[in-house]
């Protein structure tokens, strides 16, 4: 068995785990952060668009009642 011991790797691999958790981090909280943002914009716009559908069709049911 071969039992190699060497600063270079034992400082790579630090270099990797601190690399790899930092990154996993990063991502986690950037992606959960855009994501909220991204989710609230969507919400407002679909509600400004849903009332401006529903402005249209009262008008056009107000129009539609006026011929009647």
């Amino acid at each position: 068995m071969w039992h190699v011991f060497s600063a270079l790797w034992q400082e790579f691999c630090l270099f990797a785990v601190l690399g790899l958790g930092s990154d996993f981090f990063l991502q986690m909280f950037f992606f959960t952060t855009v994501l909220s943002i991204d989710i609230r914009r969507m919400e407002v716009s679909c509600s400004t668009v849903l009332t401006e559908i529903c402005i249209v069709l009262l008008s056009l049911a107000q129009i539609r009642m006026s011929f009647s």
